[in-house]
């Protein structure tokens, strides 16, 4: 395997994983427990190490263009790297937090697809408890 392919691959497991797990709904038959491990991994990747940009806010008011991994962490700046926890974790600026996030097409598809993991994640659960 090529050196680039090899990073390409490295930084898009994530979303190679969340279309496996979409193609494995429909056309597989997985037991719902290996469902439910494969997405909750597609959601941990979009929380942690998705590439995106930073989006933390800088002293002058304008948001930080360098690139970071996942919806919740920072770019390599000390004050960036826990901000958009702590962001997360007070009600009161869920709404700058969403609005940062959506910045930019990474951060558009990282919602996506954790929303449609934790959808899938979800389903798998509840048919692993109902069957």
């Amino acid at each position: 395997m090529r050196a680039s392919t090899e990073k390409a691959f490295h930084r898009a497991w994530g979303y190679l994983l969340l279309g496996f797990v979409g193609f494995a709904w429909f056309g597989l038959t997985l037991d719902p427990s290996v469902m439910a491990a494969l997405s909750g991994l597609a959601v941990v990747y979009m929380m942690f190490q998705a590439p995106m940009w930073c989006c933390a806010e800088n002293r002058d008011g304008t948001y930080c263009r360098k690139n970071s991994y996942g919806l919740l962490r920072g770019c390599s700046i000390r004050q960036h790297k826990w901000q958009k926890i702590k962001m997360a974790a007070d009600n009161s600026s869920w709404s700058k937090l969403c609005r940062r996030v959506f910045a930019g097409i990474g951060g558009q598809s990282a919602v996506i697809g954790a929303l449609a993991a934790s959808v899938s994640a979800l389903a798998a659960v509840v048919q692993l408890v109902v069957t």
